[in-house]
């Protein structure tokens, strides 16, 4: 059975393959850069595992993985090694880790206690960080900017406030759509039905405490 963390890899392999960016990115080589992706997929699962998914209904898990791909690879420019590991950071240097959370100096300003703890630098340390940092972000977007369709209700992560159109959130929000329906969950048992051809995966946001 695949898990999650396979889920995850195998999206990523889809949409940033390594033997087409890795050339481009000339910071690490094709295996280097498929170990990382790895490494990614990996703390991306676990802190999905761990957190209440973004989204209801069956695969919720993957459903949450799906928007926290596209925004992470346009955050990061295709997980780019040098937004990874700190050297470059957006915003003149304000926005941190591969999630690209907009803090500069502050401490994260958000979420539980354990993460008002947070700087940048820690988001760059510990990978899991930055993921739960992101999600948080997610999360607070999807239930103020949720009555607005597809890539409207991922404005507050991009602009810290709702906007109704922007090509850059709909590019993520399709993003997203398109991972859901190329990487394909194990097949259904036998005394299960079949998704009919054309089925178009739903995101209906959960709340946290569901």
């Amino acid at each position: 059975m695949a898990t999650l963390e396979s889920w995850i890899l195998g999206a990523m392999l889809s949409i940033s393959p390594p033997d087409k960016i890795a050339p481009i990115k000339n910071t690490e080589t094709v295996d280097e850069m498929k170990v990382r992706y790895a490494d990614i997929a990996k703390d991306l699962a676990e802190v999905i595992d761990a957190s209440t998914p973004l989204y209801k209904g069956a695969d919720a898990k993957e459903k949450t993985a799906s928007i926290m791909l596209a925004t992470g690879k346009y955050e990061s420019g295709d997980w780019d090694k040098r937004v990874d590991d700190g050297t470059r950071r957006g915003d003149g240097g304000a926005s941190w880790c591969l999630m690209q959370i907009h803090l500069g100096d502050r401490n994260v300003y958000f979420g539980t206690d354990e993460m008002k703890t947070w700087k940048g630098k820690d988001l760059i340390s510990d990978r899991k960080k930055c993921f739960t940092a992101g999600m948080e972000v997610l999360r607070m977007s999807l239930r103020a900017c949720g009555h607005l369709k597809g890539g409207g209700s991922l404005s507050l992560y991009r602009f810290n406030t709702c906007r109704e159109k922007d090509g850059n959130l709909t590019g993520r929000w399709n993003l997203a759509q398109y991972i859901l329906r190329t990487n394909k969950k194990d097949e259904p048992k036998k005394d299960e039905p079949e998704k009919r051809a054309g089925d178009v995966p739903v995101l209906t946001v959960a709340k946290k405490d569901d």
